[in-house]
């Protein structure tokens, strides 16, 4: 079964936000994945989101790593800073870019329109032993001041808890495996009032099974390795089921990772997704056991927008090779299959541009292809052909 997560983006015109300031905290959103290398070697990757109002980036960061079999095997590692991203882009490349004429905060500091930077950073890590259960993770100053906004409490003084994050592995049942990533970028932004709906697009390279979890964010409780953390508390109102200001209500689909809401206030908020990878290991029995885990801390804003959100509707006429349902393609392995969807704004004079994470997953020639960029409405064609292993969830 594969499934398409488009990301339309509209040059909206903006209503007034709350007058910006310069933050002495920058951290808006991070998370640490891996890969296997060769033999017990593996490639940490720190994924940074910063505030641009907020203070520089770092120029490194601290990786803690240690496990539940021996307590004196562990350690802790810089990870640098890259200089380019995978893909091309230059490290500190904006997350989502800003539309003609409506420059972001990274753009210009006096803009209304909020904007954050992606920062990567890098490290090397030959494990010692085997263990069922490491931990690896990073905390770094300062949570951005969006924890005094709306849905966690405010620490004291403000701007004080550090952002933690985790990636955890088992290399006693599953040495060389790589952890879930993320496909989709963080959702910098999205309107009040309009329904919305996202996915982090989390893809794992070794086509393990997965499953999302909603989780509390967390704050780093230490400096020094082993990091403890805790969890951030939620503003009375808010918690896990409703952890943004919505309408209606929060609906999260643990096995696609899918999340719909309607916001209801400007605010800015922090929600955490945790990743889970399954495999099932026959010599442990017949059941799936966990293998790693990863998870992604991001921020939301949500603004005040005076031109409509297109909307996206999957062609189901155009569907050939395949069957769709339930908001699902399912296709078969070897066979070729294809769709078109349209994105389309209620305004004649909208402007909107169109791109995917399909190139994780598809070969470069078979990427979908758009008509209609820079217009009212967008029409775009999937075609692909899945080999033998690249059946799951997609």
């Amino acid at each position: 079964m594969k499934k398409l997560y488009p990301i339309i983006v509209a040059c909206y015109a903006l209503l007034s936000l709350n007058s910006q300031k310069v933050y002495a905290s920058h951290a808006a959103g991070a998370e640490l994945v891996y890969q296997w290398v060769s033999d017990s070697t593996y490639l940490f990757s720190y994924h940074f989101y910063r505030d641009c109002l907020g203070i520089p980036e770092p120029d490194s960061v601290s990786m803690c790593w240690f496990n539940s079999c021996d307590p004196t095997a562990g350690g802790s590692i810089w990870l640098t800073k890259l200089a380019i991203l995978p893909g091309g882009d230059p490290n500190g490349t904006q997350v989502l870019l800003s539309c003609p004429g409506k420059p972001t905060s990274c753009d210009l500091a006096t803009s209304t329109l909020p904007g954050y930077q992606e920062w990567w950073y890098s490290g090397s890590l030959t494990l010692p032993s085997r263990c069922n259960y490491w931990t690896f993770n990073v905390s770094i100053p300062a949570r951005n001041n969006a924890i005094s906004n709306l849905n966690l409490t405010t620490p004291t003084p403000t701007g004080t808890h550090d952002l933690y994050t985790q990636a955890t592995f088992d290399n006693l049942d599953a040495q060389g495996n790589s952890s879930p990533y993320f496909t989709v970028k963080p959702v910098p932004y999205i309107c009040d009032n309009v329904p919305y709906t996202y996915n982090n697009g989390a893809y794992d390279p070794n086509n393990d099974s997965i499953y999302y979890e909603f989780i509390t964010p967390e704050r780093g409780n230490s400096v020094s390795c082993p990091l403890s953390y805790a969890d951030e508390t939620y503003v009375s109102g808010y918690s896990l089921f409703k952890p943004l200001p919505i309408t209606g209500t929060f609906v999260f689909d643990d096995i696609t990772g899918q999340m719909s809401f309607t916001p209801n206030l400007i605010s800015i908020d922090v929600v955490t997704i945790k990743v889970h990878e399954l495999r099932h290991i026959p010599s442990l029995g017949p059941d799936r056991i966990e293998i790693g885990s990863v998870m992604r801390d991001i921020e939301i804003q949500i603004i005040a927008c005076s031109e409509p959100q297109p909307t996206v509707t999957a062609d189901t006429s155009t569907v050939i090779g395949a069957t769709f349902g339930g908001g699902r393609l399912n296709a078969c392995a070897t066979q070729p299959f294809s769709f078109d969807f349209t994105a389309t704004s209620t305004d004649s004079s909208a402007v909107l541009v169109a791109s995917d994470n399909s190139s994780i997953i598809m070969p470069t020639k078979e990427r979908v292809t758009y008509k209609g960029t820079l217009s009212d409405s967008i029409t775009g064609h999937f075609t692909w052909t899945p080999g033998l292993t690249d059946t799951g969830l997609k």
